[in-house]
C-alpha cells in the first residue's frame, strides 16, 4: 500500500494522490486503505463546499461497459466513505 501524498497545487487546489487496488470485479473498499482514507476524510472535512474529483479506473478484465460501471461504483464507494 503506498501512503497517502498530498501535493501543493495553486492557490486554489490541493492535489491528494492515492492509489487503490481492487480484486478483479469488486468495488467494496479493501481495508488496508481505510486508515489513509480516514486521514483524507478528515483533512477534507469542513470543505465540502470545495470541488473534489476522484478518479477510478478498472484493469482490461471484462468488456468496456461493465469495467465503466465498476469505475463509477468503485468511485461512489470512495465518495460515500469520504463524506
Amino acid at each position: 500500500m503506498e501512503a497517502v501524498d498530498f501535493m501543493d497545487g495553486d492557490d486554489s487546489e490541493a492535489v491528494i494522490d492515492m492509489q487503490l487496488y481492487y480484486e478483479p470485479g469488486e468495488w467494496e473498499i479493501p481495508s488496508v486503505y481505510l486508515p489513509d482514507l480516514n486521514i483524507i476524510a478528515r483533512r477534507i472535512k469542513g470543505h465540502l463546499e470545495d470541488s473534489i474529483e476522484i478518479a477510478s479506473y478498472t484493469d482490461a478484465i471484462g468488456d468496456e461497459s461493465s469495467n465503466l460501471d465498476l469505475s463509477q461504483i468503485r468511485a461512489d464507494a470512495i465518495v460515500s466513505y469520504l463524506i
